[in-house]
């Protein structure tokens, strides 16, 4: 194993990547927090967006609809 790991440091060295050398200083709690948090912001914007690109659609529909010809009565 550790012959892979040596080779893949290699190539990530080559390629100009950061190899870390520890496992680093963030929890996985607190990792995952932090990733939920993110998701929950982003969660937020595309549903905004959503509701957003719905209302348009809606006054598009609407706007089209009065340019329809009324049938005579």
């Amino acid at each position: 194993m550790t012959q892979a790991a040596a080779l893949l440091d290699g190539q990530l060295s080559n390629l100009g990547r950061v190899v870390l050398r520890s496992g680093g200083s963030v929890s996985m709690a607190d990792a995952a927090l932090h990733a939920e948090r993110e998701y929950e912001k982003f969660k937020t914007a595309q549903k905004q967006l959503r509701h957003d690109q719905a209302d348009r659609d809606i006054a598009a529909i609407k706007a089209a609809q009065k340019d329809l010809k009324k049938p005579g009565r």
